[in-house]
């Protein structure tokens, strides 16, 4: 969904929301592999599971962070459309049910979870702050392109 968006924003050569949406997403990998590696955070082992055992750290959650991330950019891409409720709804129950998911299969603590949606929402507003990605668009970048937007 994401590499469709961006050859969206590269088809109406909306660079500042491509800009936004590459750097960001690429971004909150890279926090992620760094942190996992800062904090040397083992895994729960609460049950046995019929899931191979994951090697690698646990703390933040990559898969909490990469779906706030997601929802967190989409919500921000979408804030002044007739959308925005929706994708709010849609984007954090995702969000969540990613979440639980990680703490039902047992292979993160329920701190892992919330401090990848802190760090998610943080990367995200700043990037926001930083690119500003509707600062060039007279609605939102995925309003439909009228005939006075240039």
């Amino acid at each position: 969904m994401m590499v469709a968006l961006a050859g969206l924003f590269a088809y109406r050569q909306q660079r500042r929301s491509l800009l936004y949406l590459v750097v960001t997403l690429l971004g909150s990998t890279a926090i992620n592999l760094y942190a996992k590696t800062f904090w040397h955070r083992m895994r729960p082992h609460l049950w046995d599971s019929s899931f191979p055992p994951l090697t690698d750290f646990s703390f933040p959650s990559g898969h909490a962070m990469s779906s706030m991330v997601t929802a967190a950019v989409l919500i921000t891409l979408c804030w002044h459309t007739r959308w925005r409720w929706l994708v709010v709804a849609v984007g954090s129950a995702y969000a969540v049910g990613i979440g639980w998911s990680r703490l039902y299969l047992g292979v993160h603590y329920p701190s892992d979870i919330l401090a990848g949606w802190m760090i998610a929402i943080a990367w995200v507003v700043s990037m926001n702050l930083l690119i500003n990605p509707l600062a060039s668009h007279a609605a939102s970048p995925l309003e439909p392109p009228t005939s006075l937007d240039s």
